[in-house]
């Protein structure tokens, strides 16, 4: 890295014309990635959760976060309104337990209309 530094600085010194492609690399090596990698429960999609205590899983999908989704599974078993979600249902019904652990993204979608 500091090899680079050191050539932009002297291209920069000598009034050079420096090549946009090379300007990039400089900056990426410089700066990091422009695009930070995003975390899966981040995404939305279709998503898993399995149970903690048996082999049930529920898969559903969603426009937002797949964490934001999880997050309401969580609040409707907390809060008793099972009949909102089949997560809590099953939790509730059978005195299991779930947690963010069992939470997966099976599928990446970005397009709406490639929803289900």
């Amino acid at each position: 890295m500091a090899e680079q530094t050191c050539v932009a600085q002297h291209a920069f010194d000598n009034n050079h014309r420096i090549d946009i492609n090379n300007l990039k690399l400089i900056g990426n090596t410089l700066l990091g990635n422009p695009k930070d990698n995003i975390d899966n429960n981040e995404k939305s999609g279709i998503y898993e959760i399995s149970c903690k205590d048996c082999d049930q899983k529920y898969i559903g999908q969603t426009k937002r976060s797949i964490l934001t989704r999880f997050k309401e599974h969580i609040a409707h078993l907390k809060h008793g309104r099972t009949e909102k979600s089949c997560v809590a249902q099953h939790a509730f019904d059978n005195n299991h337990r779930i947690d963010i652990n069992n939470l997966k993204l099976i599928r990446n979608v970005t397009n709406s209309r490639q929803m289900v």
